[in-house]
């Protein structure tokens, strides 16, 4: 049985078994239950009132764990969503350091195409240094050639003497 229709009971049940006594016992006894019965009940308000407030504290316990639930959610989301970042910027780095290599492989390239011509070029000098040579030799040939000729045609003193 409830314990607000107990203390209803027992008030009841004391209002009718002391009537209408009189005596100052009875009066005084009435009074100690109509006390006990008034704390009894406001030992059940009390308690309604506390079951009442942990209630509400369950409840705000159950939604700040969802709310912590929702966070720890979103927490994760941003961890991820900062470790692609930190990924791509890592990836980033690598693509500048890669670029930064290949900058450097076409510099040595330039260099090395810059130097190859450098040196056609005077291999180039070089040729044509040495056909201007090659030249005036074939020319001083064909000189020495065409001065044999001319000796036989007409004979000189130290040929007549040799023979």
């Amino acid at each position: 049985m409830p314990l607000s229709l107990r203390v209803k009971l027992m008030t009841v049940l004391m209002i009718v078994a002391t009537g209408c006594s009189p005596n100052q016992a009875d009066r005084d006894r009435k009074r100690a239950e109509d006390r006990t019965a008034m704390q009894l009940i406001q030992a059940q308000r009390d308690r309604d009132e506390y079951k009442s407030q942990l209630d509400n504290a369950h409840t705000a316990l159950t939604d700040a764990q969802a709310k912590n639930t929702l966070a720890q959610q979103q927490l994760e989301a941003v961890r991820g969503q900062l470790k692609d970042a930190i990924d791509q910027a890592q990836q980033a780095k690598t693509s500048q350091a890669s670029a930064e290599q290949a900058s450097a492989k076409v510099k040595q390239a330039q260099d090395s195409l810059d130097q190859a011509e450098k040196s056609n070029k005077e291999a180039t000098k070089q040729i044509n240094d040495l056909k201007k040579q090659k030249n005036e030799l074939d020319q001083k040939l064909a000189n020495l050639h065409a001065a044999p000729a001319q000796k036989t045609a007409a004979p000189t003193p130290t040929t007549q003497f040799n023979k």
